[in-house]
């Protein structure tokens, strides 16, 4: 690909983020919201009070779904291997998740579960400590998984393998890191036990492991 083509990925990168993330909080947790208020979705505009309104709420699942759309469908348009792209667009992935996470602390977003830790931190309109979930995102989804795939990027991998470990490390990293985050209000808990961001990890962690094995048959019948 030359760099014309990264370019022109990048924003169409761009598109299918924001509209998976969008689409994906709304379907995975304010579906009745933004069943009666459809417009919201998209448009940063109230006609009721002629105000321009926050677009509020993403979600990292449903971003990662619609990038993984847009990557398919730009790889079968250009005739470019998949899995050798994601292993290439995986590298980058965490440095938009610690800026993202940066973003949330410093929105005041994510607030953590109450906490009594010397480190814990005040959130708008709380009285208790909270855990700075949003930090320790920062790190574990951002540095420390940058570092992670620049450890194995040095081995010799089979195509698809950087793909499979940064979405399996990743859902573990988000699996453990809910244990610290305060639900989202009015989202149940499956089964009184796990998060809804649980939930979609566990989703997103088999999903990998699926890939995985669908790369090692299509390299065999490749070899063969």
């Amino acid at each position: 690909m030359s760099t014309s083509d990264w370019q022109d990925l990048f924003w169409w990168l761009l598109f299918g983020a924001f509209v998976g993330g969008r689409l994906g909080f709304a379907l995975f947790y304010e579906p009745l919201f933004f069943w009666q208020h459809p417009a919201t979705l998209f448009l940063p505009y109230d006609f009721s009070t002629e105000t321009l309104i926050p677009l509020r709420g993403m979600s990292f699942h449903g971003g990662l779904i619609g990038v993984a759309v847009t990557v398919i469908l730009w790889s079968h348009w250009y005739k470019i291997s998949l899995l050798s792209l994601t292993d290439h667009l995986v590298l980058v992935a965490p440095i938009i998740s610690l800026f993202g996470r940066l973003g949330n602390f410093l929105n005041q977003e994510l607030p953590g579960r109450i906490t009594d830790n010397s480190w814990g931190i005040y959130f708008p309109g709380d009285q208790v400590l909270r855990h700075p979930v949003t930090l320790y995102s920062l790190f574990f989804e951002g540095i420390f998984l940058l570092f992670w795939l620049g450890f194995w990027r040095k081995r010799d991998l089979k195509l698809g393998t950087l793909t499979v470990i940064y979405l399996t490390s990743y859902s573990a990293v988000r699996f453990i890191l809910e244990y610290w985050r305060e639900p989202d209000p009015g989202v149940a808990i499956l089964w009184n036990i796990f998060t809804r961001g649980q939930t979609l990890s566990l989703i997103m962690f088999f999903g990998a492991v699926s890939i995985w094995f669908w790369s090692s048959k299509y390299a065999m019948i490749k070899n063969n």
